[in-house]
């Protein structure tokens, strides 16, 4: 096979993989928005998230960076793809406001993988618009920025409509090419930063615009690092600014002297973090981390960060998070070294086997100080509820699962084989650090919660189970979600799920919380023994606020077992009651051909019923209608999973059908193909099986 280099990996990304990036401001201001490639658009549209009154931390945004962006290797592309190694996955969406894709390509449009989970999880997506250079004076194409700030701020508004993602990083790090007398203080720059925060607001999520603190008013590059005359009107033309990194105490403080005058909220006052800066003085509290042993004086970025948060959140003021991918580039186990940083577990050691590792020893036991773990970022980011006022749904699916030389998914935490990326099927999930937790409810038992994931098998489901060191009697609940489900919306709930043989002898429910009461009251559905589908109507008097597992029963054969799982959990839905999706017809499923060169392919495309009214409260995409995804299948073979109306064929499934064999004396010429449509809550919808004629 031939060796492809990175410009062809690039173009196969763009041409496979859905990525769209624009290289100049006259690429974006020649766009047109007829004839986007539907694999490039994001079909899942926003849950929006209603206003949590159970968390007060400092909202948050990350800003993954990983790499640079559209990475060669494809992980994030629309169909997934195989890479060798761990590759970055976001688990904590319900502690960030937002994701900002970042990228040094003049318009970084977010890659629809992105965006389907992170909507899925009631999160913003935001693209980059960046023009920079090394010293701050102009760049070439600066002065068409304000020569053309009307059709710019059009053309970016459409492109965030286009494809789905709901705002813009604006990062100006270099001086405007124009004259004083046409600079005019500014408001040229100002008019297109207003314009097009007016023209996000028609979409669902009412669009949201960061300004980069970079530009001042007086036309010159300069880190304000606090929030000042310099780039206030900038700032409130946005709505909101990300300051540079690198600031102190005393700028929070003025910040929020400053901003009691303004038009701005100080939660839209995002001061940065950069995760490399805990390696060097590039971010907040190079002088105060205190003196630990070998590299000490290293910055709050990195498995630091909850310090800076912490000091965010006391003055009401958002945090952004640059290079947030940092773990999964500087470390040899990333996803251990994120956890750390995000939740405060798992504990960090580089003496055990397949401990942490990253190549600036003199650093690494800073990354790893113990005493950081009770300052993670999720004990001050603000916490999210899952789902919205009248909407939640969960399939358990993951970001990423692991494959061994068979192609089979394995379950071993340190295969080193490769891994199967799929991002946007991420589904909500318990974040991490509350996967293994204290039961909450009293038991003569030492037990803890555990959840869980099983990775090898199919359909994807949380395996819910406890472990038990001591006692004999199991009782209490395991936390899974947080919602603010309001009750006017007249809900049910449902879950599909699978009791496992260990969990015979114990009493198993699921317990829906309602209002915020000490101690907490519960709906309680029994799950007996089996596999099935149960649905339970909830109160209309009391909003609905989380969603937990409980057991009850003897312990005594669980007792110093490990982790024993009791439940497989499926799915679990809470939605208005007798809301559903109609049926829909799929339709006219065929064959055609995509892409040029090395990004040549076939493809299977098909249609489904227009004009129908979406039902109250439910999800519904402009680009899918009622329907979250697909599965393609051909001649009894499962293809992948698709979150548009068109498949790319895999190249290797292309290669068999034109390879001949003794089975296959000639290339074949025709393939019988399955299309399942699935609605945004879980329910089969439509399918077609036809017979397609292959190009």
């Amino acid at each position: 096979m031939a060796i492809l280099s990175d410009d062809q990996k690039h173009q196969i990304n763009r041409e496979l993989g859905g990525f769209t990036w624009f290289d100049t401001v006259k690429d974006i201001l020649n766009w047109k928005p007829q004839n986007i490639d539907p694999i490039k658009i994001s079909n899942t549209p926003l849950v929006l998230r209603p206003k949590s009154a159970a968390s007060s931390g400092s909202n948050t945004l990350v800003v993954p960076c990983y790499h640079n962006g559209y990475l060669p290797t494809g992980y994030e592309a629309c169909q997934g793809a195989i890479s060798e190694r761990q590759e970055y996955i976001f688990e904590y969406w319900q502690y960030t406001e937002g994701l900002i894709y970042f990228s040094h390509n003049r318009a970084t449009i977010p890659p629809p993988t992105w965006i389907n989970a992170g909507h899925r999880n009631g999160a913003l997506v935001l693209g980059t618009f960046i023009i920079e250079t090394r010293d701050g004076t102009p760049h070439s194409e600066s002065k068409s920025i304000l020569d053309n700030k009307e059709i710019l701020a059009d053309q970016l508004a459409a492109m965030a409509k286009c494809y789905g993602f709901d705002g813009w990083l604006l990062n100006i790090e270099c001086s405007i090419g124009v004259l004083q007398s046409e600079w005019k203080g500014g408001d040229p720059l100002k008019q297109l930063i207003e314009r097009l925060r007016e023209n996000l607001k028609t979409l669902p999520s009412k669009g949201k615009v960061v300004w980069y603190d970079a530009l001042t008013k007086d036309n010159r590059r300069n880190f304000e690092r606090t929030l000042d005359q310099e780039n206030l009107m900038f700032a409130e033309a946005a709505g909101s600014i990300f300051i540079d990194y690198g600031w102190d105490l005393s700028a929070t403080d003025d910040t929020v002297e400053l901003v009691a005058g303004t038009t701005l909220s100080t939660h839209d006052v995002y001061f940065g973090s950069e995760s490399w800066g805990q390696l060097g003085k590039r971010t907040f509290g190079v002088d105060d981390l205190g003196v630990k042993g070998p590299g000490s004086g290293t910055g709050y970025g990195g498995t630091a960060t909850g310090l800076a948060v912490k000091e965010l959140k006391q003055r009401g003021l958002g945090t952004a998070i640059f290079a947030s991918a940092w773990s999964s580039e500087h470390f040899n186990r990333g996803e251990d070294v994120d956890r750390f940083m995000w939740g405060g577990k798992p504990a960090l050691n580089s003496n055990k086997p397949n401990g942490p590792q990253c190549d600036c020893s003199t650093h690494l036991q800073q990354h790893i100080r113990s005493d950081l773990a009770a300052n993670s970022i999720v004990e001050s980011a603000q916490r999210y509820p899952s789902g919205s006022s009248s909407f939640f749904h969960t399939d358990y699916a993951q970001a990423v699962s692991r494959l061994d030389g068979q192609n089979r998914v394995t379950a071993r935490p340190d295969d080193e084989k490769h891994y199967q990326y799929h991002l946007d099927r991420q589904s909500i999930w318990p974040v991490p650090g509350q996967r293994s937790a204290g039961l909450q409810t009293a038991s003569d038992s030492n037990a803890i919660g555990v959840i869980g994931a099983r990775p090898m098998e199919a359909p994807s489901r949380c395996a819910i189970g406890v472990r038990v060191s001591s006692g004999s009697n199991l009782k209490g609940n395991i936390e899974l979600h947080k919602l603010e489900a309001q009750a006017i919306f007249n809900l049910e709930a449902s879950i599909t799920y699978q009791r496992l043989p260990e969990s015979s002898g114990l009493s198993i429910h699921l317990l829906v919380e309602l209002g915020r009461h000490k101690p907490p009251r519960y709906e309680k559905l029994d799950l007996p023994m089996g596999s099935t589908y149960k649905q339970l109507n909830l109160p209309n008097t009391e909003d609905i606020t989380g969603i937990d597992i409980a057991a009850d029963g003897p312990a005594g054969s669980l007792v110093n077992k490990g982790n024993v799982f009791l439940l497989d959990v499926y799915q679990i839905t809470i939605k208005p009651r007798g809301s559903n999706y109609s049926p829909n017809t799929i339709s006219n499923v065929a064959v055609t051909t995509g892409g040029t060169g090395v990004s040549a392919h076939q493809r299977i495309i098909w249609s489904i019923q227009q004009g129908q009214t979406p039902p109250d409260y439910l999800p519904w995409s402009p680009a899918t209608g009622p329907f979250s995804h697909f599965i393609i299948s051909a001649d009894g073979e499962e293809l992948g999973r698709a979150y548009a109306l068109a498949f790319a064929i895999p190249q290797d499934v292309s290669a068999k059908w034109n390879t001949v064999t003794n089975s296959q004396p000639k290339p074949k010429n025709s393939a019988s193909v399955t299309v399942k449509g699935y609605a945004f809550d879980g329910t089969l919808l439509g399918q077609l099986t036809d017979t397609v004629q292959l190009t």
